[in-house]
């Protein structure tokens, strides 16, 4: 006589193969992982981080213009590799792979499975717009020592004040 899983056991297999899921095609995980792309990211990412706390001890505008630079090309290959993704991610739940083998008889497992994956995919999307929002802000700080006024801050402020106005807010909105 077979042993019946319980709910709790389901659950940890689907998220055990939601873990073990590959996120992005293997051409693209083969790029990703190449040295030269790894040596390319962690340098990238020095620039992200310098060019949004834009340290006092960098005066020369030319070292400023590169980590500007620097840092824009991290954020695309940051969005390029989101955008791919959520692309494969839709594509696995699309055609069925995000399946466990014999669901209808273990449906726990399958939506496990397919509420794992899309948590993994939203943590990605998550990932790129908080790297938008801090590049936006970076810049709009490289355009007040220019002596022009920011865009992002007032760009981003009407987005908001308008959902919270859709939403019924009447609060103060002075700092939107």
């Amino acid at each position: 006589m077979k042993k019946q899983k319980t709910l709790f056991q389901r659950f940890i297999y689907g998220v055990k193969l939601a873990w073990n899921l590959p996120s992005m095609p293997t051409s693209v995980d083969k790029f990703h992982n190449y040295p030269l792309i790894r040596i390319f990211r962690v340098i990238g990412g020095i620039s992200i981080l310098l060019f949004l706390s834009s340290p006092s001890w960098i005066d020369n505008s030319y070292i400023k213009w590169i980590i500007f630079v620097l840092a824009m090309i991290q954020f695309l290959y940051i969005a390029v590799i989101s955008f791919i993704k959520i692309g494969y991610i839709v594509y696995l739940w699309k055609n069925k792979r995000l399946e466990v083998r014999n669901s209808p008889i273990d449906h726990i497992a399958s939506l496990t499975l397919k509420l794992a994956t899309c948590i993994k995919g939203a943590c990605v999307a998550g990932g790129a717009g908080a790297t938008v929002l801090g590049l936006g802000f970076g810049a709009d700080k490289l355009l007040e020592e220019a002596g022009h006024p920011p865009f992002f801050k007032k760009a981003i402020g009407n987005q908001l004040n308008n959902i919270l106005s859709g939403l019924g807010y009447t609060g103060n909105t002075e700092y939107l």
